[in-house]
């Protein structure tokens, strides 16, 4: 009979136990899933930025190349006009 309790104690703890873990492991999962979205979200964003700069550095790219040809626009019209002789 002693032992027969003995037994129904250990069951008794291990189904505990068994509740335990699996509500542990219910809580895991959905952490789980949370830093799945959150690094969704994060990786997301991160190619977006990524996608910003490279737009950034072609737009500045044609903003130098554009002051460039004015800045040769404007040596071209000086050059020019020094070569003009002027009427005085």
């Amino acid at each position: 009979m002693k032992q027969l309790e003995e037994l129904e104690k250990k069951v008794l703890s291990i189904v505990s136990k068994n509740k335990e873990l699996r509500e542990e492991r219910e809580l895991l999962k959905m952490e789980n899933e949370q830093l799945r979205e959150k690094s969704s979200k994060l990786e997301a964003a991160l190619l977006s930025r990524d996608e910003n700069s490279e737009s950034l550095k072609t737009e500045k790219t044609a903003i130098k190349d554009s002051i460039e040809d004015l800045l040769n626009s404007l040596s071209s019209l000086e050059d020019t006009k020094e070569e003009t002789p002027q009427n005085n």
